[in-house]
């Protein structure tokens, strides 16, 4: 009989489909969501999707319907790894309960406002709720010596490498001509992008204006301020405001002029979107992360950088020496395809699905 699975998450986000996809053909997948609307889009997938509204308590997020009354009928509970969720948590102290909860998540702290596991204060309650689920799901290598450190089992613990499905994994960007460089997420003052814009005025000035045009794709908190810098430096004809794009053709078109993904202080999923369509990615070496940083080989599989001197240089060599940044777009491509295939994270999930069945 094919075990049942629920994963108990709070909204279901696009770029999980895929590996939810995978998981669905292994095992009888139901995906929770405290969004109504999202019960009709999924339809047509191989998972079951139902609805569990949640309530915000303080600091807490508490679901409005008794966890255990729903979770009771399936072998496996997938929750995530988030110290807020306390119904979630809890039950893996439920005695002598027959479902196997597994936690998926960072495994350490990480915010916009923090460094990766800078902010150690509340490790004492991660081990203390993680110990009693039957298998731990990272989005990267990293925690594993810490928690193993702890007494935690190596065997109980998996290594999901987060990624995205790119929309054509047979294509290569070297097919295409670069001559672009690109900022792609929400903007927000912590990811650096005025640190950008200031390091691509000072390059402009070098170079002249045969430069490498940059078309900033994204929306948020930071855009009229974006803009206003833009023309008070009279850098219309040289900096694209693109907006929000959210279709995958047309990101996979700027991708295809691109030299060079910036982003400066935050390394998210943008590392490996990047990376699947075979775009240097530049970042800074301590850049905010969710782990998704620990792809990136210096100089090999991406640019790491620590001033903004030091990022108008690398923004002046990718247009003076543009072979160089392609190769790199090369390895970050060959590594994606090897080892962060979406079909590699839902086999670790699978992986470690298999373990508590066991």
């Amino acid at each position: 009989m094919t075990k049942k699975i629920i994963y108990l998450g709070h909204e279901i986000v696009h770029y999980r489909i895929p590996i939810f996809r995978i998981i669905a053909n292994s095992y009888e997948l139901v995906i929770s969501t405290s969004k109504k609307e999202q019960l009709s889009k999924f339809e047509s997938e191989p998972f079951k999707v139902i609805y569990i509204p949640n309530l915000k308590v303080g600091p807490f997020i508490i679901h409005r319907i008794n966890l255990l009354r729903i979770v009771k009928d399936f072998d496996v509970i997938i929750g995530l790894q988030n110290l807020r969720c306390l119904d979630l948590l809890l039950l893996s102290f439920i005695p002598f309960r027959r479902f196997k909860v597994i936690l998926w998540g960072i495994g350490v702290s990480a915010s916009y406002t923090k460094q990766y596991d800078e902010d150690k204060s509340l490790d004492f309650l991660r081990f203390f709720f993680y110990r009693k689920a039957d298998a731990l799901i990272f989005y990267s290598s990293f925690p594993l010596s810490k928690y193993i450190t702890k007494g935690f089992d190596r065997k109980t613990l998996f290594v999901a490498n987060n990624t995205v499905k790119v929309s054509d994994d047979s294509y290569s960007n070297t097919n295409h001509s670069n001559n672009i460089l690109m900022f792609v997420g929400s903007l927000y003052k912590e990811k650096g992008i005025f640190e950008l814009l200031i390091a691509y005025k000072e390059a402009l000035k070098i170079v002249g204006n045969g430069i490498y045009n940059l078309h900033i794709i994204g929306d948020g908190n930071e855009m009229e301020k974006v803009v206003k810098f833009i023309r008070e430096n009279a850098l219309e004809e040289k900096i694209v405001v693109e907006g929000a794009v959210f279709d995958e053709s047309r990101l996979k078109y700027f991708y295809s002029k691109c030299i060079l993904s910036i982003s400066p202080n935050q390394a998210g999923l943008s590392v490996l979107s990047s990376m699947g369509y075979g775009v240097c990615f530049v970042t800074k070496v301590n850049a905010i992360t969710g782990g998704e940083l620990f792809n990136i080989v210096n100089s090999k599989t991406g640019i790491l950088f620590r001033t903004t001197e030091e990022l108008k240089d690398i923004i002046i060599d990718s247009f003076n020496r543009p072979e160089i940044y392609r190769k790199i777009g090369e390895n970050a491509k060959l590594f994606y395809k090897k080892h962060r295939k979406p079909l590699n994270m839902a086999n670790e999930i699978i992986d470690a699905l298999n373990y508590v069945n066991s």
